[in-house]
């Protein structure tokens, strides 16, 4: 067991030898908050504790952390065997997670720059043959979260993990990286890199080809692991903070998303990942109902349009793409052949295989290819409560509602209050008429806090379907209401429509969200609540207007 530093009244230590706090112990030496608390556990780094209160504040002496560091720790340099270590405590291919970095400049205000550092990493060397790697959701998971490196390996079935932490001063950066054994929790490489930021890309790659090299990756010497995509800094600062507020998955994160992204863009028209990320902030809004402008559609196809023209080797600009020419025109043979590409470019990329799955091959209700596809998904982002949701949702849509039940189970499991899993929990639960577990599945629900008319709809839908009429008329109303929303929820009024029994004006309303290209008509084929409506000639007149065959599996 380590022994602890003796006590040492706090009146007694010269104010330069202290180091009052996680964040002081890891600027001090070079490492992040992770690592050092690590140290702390496993070697012995004589780290201090003030008395009082649940969480008592730490420090440290540099005294006392100087002469820990000459008793030769081995902290700064790899083990002869640790090529050998990986190896052996794999026994399969090379996989890796890249841990969110730790902040380590001064005014801690660097987060976003921290985070766009690990998710450039994460798509470099998701590029790299024979090298597994967690997709950001996943890997992200374990922010702010002080566990055990072998317990995040163990959840992310990696055998390899990269952390580290970031010092910026003005332009120069200071990276530290370090790659950690899965099996034993060792360092196998640990290196500093230093440059400005206007070097970031060659930053990037460097650490990129370093950790392929360190995982016996052979790599070509011309082309870079990480790509540079602009050439000014301020907008490569826009892109990374559009990209945090996006990944909020709020309608505030997404509308800020997409104010970053025009910044960039009025700065760096030449720069395709912002159009590509403005494709996708246009699409994901609409789509779950925090946009409602009537252009939100032309402005994001418009915007994959751009990207794909701009650089025709962006995945996930293809697949964006592929989503508007599938649900905007209609042209699933060039939406298939743009999936195609995406997967091509980036075989791995578990948002690739998740559009392809939902928004392609769901439509089609080639379903078993859908399941397969998401899958593949879900092997790289393990822990991504929106596609283990897809996935309740892809079993709900296969009736096979137990399953789904149990899937959104597992995505709240990951993320409590997820509102897409509770979704797709409450839907499976009307499905089979489980009225009192909806109730109690209710009480989790959060506040809308927003008017999102796809809410309201499944809200209103619930309750016509479970008898409340009165209540579901009054939110048919609201959703009707002159000028309310931008553009007009009809697949929303045509759910609560459905649900109260009255199908003429439910296909009614369906026809006028075909007309407006709802989003939410890419679900007409397969939803289980149309399946009243299914031999209606005026339902097969929409499947027909959508250019999708009446027949399953067409």
């Amino acid at each position: 067991m380590r022994t602890p530093p003796p006590e040492r009244s706090p009146a007694a230590i010269p104010a330069d030898d202290a180091l009052d706090s996680w964040k002081e112990i890891a600027r001090y030496l070079n490492r992040d908050v992770r690592t050092i608390q690590r140290w702390e556990r496993d070697r012995g780094l004589p780290i201090r504790r003030l008395p009082g209160g649940d969480k008592p504040a730490v420090y440290a002496l540099k005294s006392e952390l100087a002469a820990w560091r000459q008793q030769g720790r081995d902290v700064h340099l790899i083990s002869e065997n640790a090529d050998r270590r990986l190896t052996e405590s794999a026994g399969r291919p090379a996989s890796i997670a890249v841990l969110p970095f730790e902040d380590l400049s001064s005014g801690r205000d660097q987060e976003y720059l921290c985070d766009g550092l690990a998710d450039e990493l994460i798509h470099g060397l998701s590029q790299v043959p024979g090298l597994r790697v967690v997709a950001r959701t996943s890997a992200f998971a374990f922010k702010h979260k002080p566990m055990d490196v072998r317990e995040i390996a163990r959840r992310l079935n990696v055998n390899a993990l990269l952390e580290g932490g970031l010092h910026r001063s003005g332009h120069q950066l200071r990276i530290t990286v370090q790659l950690i054994n899965a099996a034993d929790g060792y360092h196998l490489w640990s290196e500093r890199f230093e440059g400005s930021l206007d070097d970031i890309f060659a930053l990037e790659d460097g650490i990129a080809r370093a950790t392929a090299h360190k995982l016996r990756i052979g790599l070509s010497e011309q082309t870079p692991v990480v790509h540079a995509y602009t050439s000014d800094p301020e907008v490569y600062r826009l892109c990374l903070q559009a990209r945090q507020r996006y990944c909020e998955t709020t309608r505030t994160g997404t509308l800020q998303a997409i104010d970053y992204y025009q910044q960039a863009i009025d700065r760096d028209p030449s720069c395709a990942q912002a159009w590509a990320g403005l494709a996708e902030c246009y699409w994901d809004g609409a789509e779950v109902g925090f946009l409602t402008a009537a252009d939100d559609l032309a402005n994001g196809r418009a915007a994959a349009q751009r990207a794909v023209r701009l650089d025709p080797d962006l995945a996930g600009a293809h697949a964006v793409l592929a989503i508007y020419l599938g649900v905007c025109d209609f042209d699933w043979e060039s939406a298939e052949r743009e999936f195609q590409t995406a997967l091509q470019l980036s075989p791995m990329a578990p948002v690739v295989h998740g559009r392809y799955a939902m928004f392609f091959l769901q439509p089609h209700r080639r379903m078993d290819e859908a399941v397969a596809h998401l899958r593949l998904a879900l092997e790289a982002d393990p822990l991504s409560p929106l596609l283990q949701s897809q996935f309740a949702h892809l079993f709900i849509l296969r009736r096979e509602y137990d399953r789904g039940i149990e899937e959104a189970r597992h995505a709240l499991a990951l993320q409590p209050r997820y509102p897409a899993a509770l979704a797709m929990l409450g839907m499976a639960l009307v499905f089979l008429g489980r009225w009192q577990e909806l109730a109690d599945s209710a009480r989790q629900w959060p506040e809308p806090g927003e008017d999102n008319p796809v809410f309201h709809g499944g809200n209103g839908w619930a309750l016509a379907v479970g008898g409340e009429v009165d209540k579901a008329r009054a939110i048919l109303n609201q959703l009707k209401e002159p000028g309310r929303y931008g553009r007009t929820p009809s697949w929303s009024i045509a759910w609560i429509h459905q649900g109260l029994g009255e199908a003429e004006e439910a296909l009614t309303w369906l026809e006028r969200a075909v007309r407006e290209r709802d989003p939410k008509i890419v679900f007409i084929p397969s939803k289980p609540f149309w399946d009243s409506l299914r031999s209606h000639p005026r339902f097969h007149g929409i499947l027909r207007s959508m250019r999708l065959s009446p027949t399953a599996g067409g």
